[in-house]
Parts: C-alpha cells; sequence; structure tokens
C-alpha cells in the first residue's frame, strides 16, 4: 500500500503542460472554485488478495494572504482507513499557496508511511526562476536543491486547481499535450489526451456529464508507463473531479468522489437516465 496517496495526488493532477499548452482561463472571476469548498473521496486497492476501499482523502481550499498579497491556501489530506492502519498506518498532508491568478507561491509536504517518513518545503521565486526545494526523509540526511522553473511550474496541490481552470472550448478530441510536475526533487513528464465528454454515473452526484483525460507518465518507479491513467470532471462550472484510475507496477488505485461541500457554482446534477 506503500505510496498510494502519492499515486492518488498525481492521477489528479496531470493538465498543466506548458510544452504545448493546454489552454486555461487564467483565473480571476471565472475560476471554478472559492474559499471554503471541500471534496471527500474513497480510494479503492488491488493488489494480490487486497480488493477494497482502503483509504480516503480530502481535498479543500481557502482564502488567505500570503506575503502581503490575497491568495489561496489548498490542501490535499489522505489517510488510510482505521482497519488498514492496523497493517500500515498512512497520513499524508500536502499543502499550497498560490495566487488568484493560480501562480505557485509556497507547497509542504507532509507524509508518514509506516515507519517511512519524508517533509518537503517548497518556495517559488519567479523573479529568477527557481524553486528552494528542502527535502528530509528517512532514508537520508536533510538538504535542501534549487531547481530551475518555467512558467507553469506547479506541485501537486496548486495543479489541481490550474486543472479546473482549463477551457474546455479550446480543445481538441485526441490531441495530445505534454508537461512536468514536481514533486521533492524529481521531475515527472506527462502526456496528456483529451478524449471528449460522456455521461458517467456517479454515486454522490448522479447522473452527470463529464470530461474524459488519459495520461502516461514517465513515474518508471511507481507506475504502470505502459498503461493510461483515466481522469473524469463534471463537464460545469465547478469542475469537480469525480473520478480517477491509476494503474502501477504492482497493482492500481482507483478514486471515487463520495461528497462535496461549499461549491461556488449551483449544481444541477442527480438527473436518472
Amino acid at each position: 500500500m506503500k505510496r498510494i496517496f502519492i499515486t492518488f495526488m498525481l492521477a489528479l493532477l496531470p493538465l498543466w503542460l506548458p510544452a504545448q499548452s493546454l489552454p486555461v482561463r487564467g483565473g480571476g472571476e471565472t475560476l471554478p472554485f472559492r474559499g471554503g469548498e471541500s471534496f471527500k473521496y474513497k480510494l479503492h486497492y488491488q493488489w494480490g488478495i487486497i480488493n477494497s476501499d482502503v483509504a480516503y482523502a480530502t481535498i479543500s481550499v481557502d482564502s488567505t494572504v500570503y506575503a502581503g498579497q490575497k491568495a489561496f491556501s489548498a490542501r490535499i489530506f489522505g489517510q488510510s482507513s482505521k482497519f488498514y492502519d492496523t497493517f500500515f498506518k498512512v497520513r499524508e498532508d500536502f499543502r499550497s499557496t498560490f495566487t488568484p491568478a493560480l501562480v505557485p507561491l509556497h507547497f509542504y509536504r507532509d507524509t508518514r508511511e509506516g515507519n517511512w517518513a519524508c517533509k518537503n518545503d517548497v518556495k517559488y521565486n519567479w523573479a529568477a526562476g527557481t524553486v528552494e526545494s528542502r527535502v528530509e526523509n528517512s532514508a537520508q540526511e536533510p538538504f535542501t536543491k534549487t531547481l530551475p522553473i518555467q512558467p507553469g511550474t506547479c506541485d501537486i496541490t496548486s495543479m489541481v486547481y490550474m486543472m479546473r481552470d482549463v477551457d474546455v472550448a479550446r480543445l481538441t478530441v485526441g490531441q495530445r499535450y505534454i508537461g512536468t510536475m514536481m514533486l521533492d526533487n524529481e521531475t515527472f513528464t506527462m502526456a496528456m489526451t483529451y478524449k471528449g465528454i460522456e455521461t458517467f454515473k456517479d454515486k454522490a452526484l448522479g447522473v452527470v456529464e463529464v470530461l474524459r483525460f488519459a495520461v502516461r507518465l514517465n513515474a518508471g518507479e511507481t507506475f504502470d508507463t505502459k498503461e493510461d491513467l483515466i481522469f473524469l470532471f463534471t463537464n460545469d462550472a465547478n469542475r469537480i473531479p469525480v473520478r480517477f484510475e491509476a494503474p502501477f507496477k504492482f497493482g492500481a488505485v482507483s478514486g471515487r468522489l463520495i461528497s462535496c461541500e461549499g461549491l461556488k457554482y449551483p449544481v444541477e446534477y442527480g438527473r436518472k437516465k
């Protein structure tokens, strides 16, 4: 079950792609979220004899002030269920601060998986075109690394909110986009293909119209790089991530939405078909 939440976060976050730019609206009044919004997910794991729901995750965002400017503070928090805590206790805490224009300012990670722990503190310096990333984990002494960044460079948490701001009207079905995302001192390359609009029956929302994306990435130590990751987002003003499916080398993990609160826009879900 190790890295199940890393899989979950990376699965949700593949869409900020500066090489062949994925069209985004750029924040402002068109943002599909507001402070006080939160989602809850149930995570299902398949590995050997294990084929069950093993964990929960929440994604939330609040308004804040950072270095004297208005900003958003977003959090992704995951934990194994009480039953699986007995065998392998997992806690994942990812926090990001970014501007209303979706420019990342700060990222913090605190991970505990069984006896393994990792902390990562990232400070963005857009004027210098770099990030300063401090990593501390159970396997080595703490170290700080300075990495170059370019417009669109993101961390896990800020990327969730960037991808929800995609301008769907400018997407092309079958088009592939290439991009990267940083975590600790690593960079993940992603190739995302927009598959179009379809109807999906969600337990939390009812029958919804969703946008489907398929993503291939190069995270060779974790994922099955020969299989696509699948992601579904509501095709509405809220852009809710409702489901993902992520194959990796020793099994597969999927996440499904079970509740949402504080949505910015009214919903018209629940139509029966």
